[in-house]
């Protein structure tokens, strides 16, 4: 007996479910993202500030994101004001950076700085103390090098900074 049954074949290729990083042993977490690279690190802000409680030895987290304008910065801005409200009532401190790279003023707004982000400040900063810090950064190749090679720098200096990156290149 012939089968009439039709067959489809389907690939699929892309992010299944959440990143498998254990950022909650930290004390500080750096996430850094340029343009659509936000959106992993917009699950991971949702994970710590909205998600299931979980032991978590986070104390503050700072988020960076360089966008070319103001446009852009639109995407996930619903989001970052969400997360913003809801960690004031928790012990967590959340500072959020948004950076319109090609941008020499920006309007008023919460979050916004023109021009790049200077992530030797940022990262500096984050590794005042003598905690670990973990940084995870995504977005285009130049920006993961840059952070990559800073968080070098602040190692050799006694820092301790464990970093992940994902890039995606077009």
């Amino acid at each position: 007996m012939a089968s009439t049954e039709n067959r489809v074949w389907v690939r699929a290729d892309g992010p299944y479910g959440h990143l498998n990083l254990d950022y909650h042993r930290y004390s500080h977490v750096v996430l850094i993202a340029g343009g659509i690279g936000i959106t992993p690190i917009i699950g991971i802000l949702k994970e710590i500030f909205a998600g299931k409680k979980r032991r978590s030895r986070i104390q503050s987290v700072l988020m960076v994101w360089s966008v070319p304008s103001e446009g852009e910065s639109g995407w996930f801005m619903d989001e970052m004001k969400y997360l913003y409200q809801i960690s004031n009532s928790s012990s967590i401190k959340l500072e959020i950076k948004i950076h319109l790279s090609r941008a020499k003023e920006v309007p008023p707004g919460l979050f916004l700085n023109s021009g790049r982000p200077d992530l030797d400040k940022y990262l500096d900063g984050a590794t005042q103390e003598r905690a670990p810090c973990f940084v995870f950064v995504c977005g285009p190749k130049k920006l993961v090098n840059s952070a990559w090679d800073i968080s070098t720098k602040l190692q050799r200096k006694g820092k301790i900074c464990h970093f992940h990156h994902e890039t995606f290149q077009f």
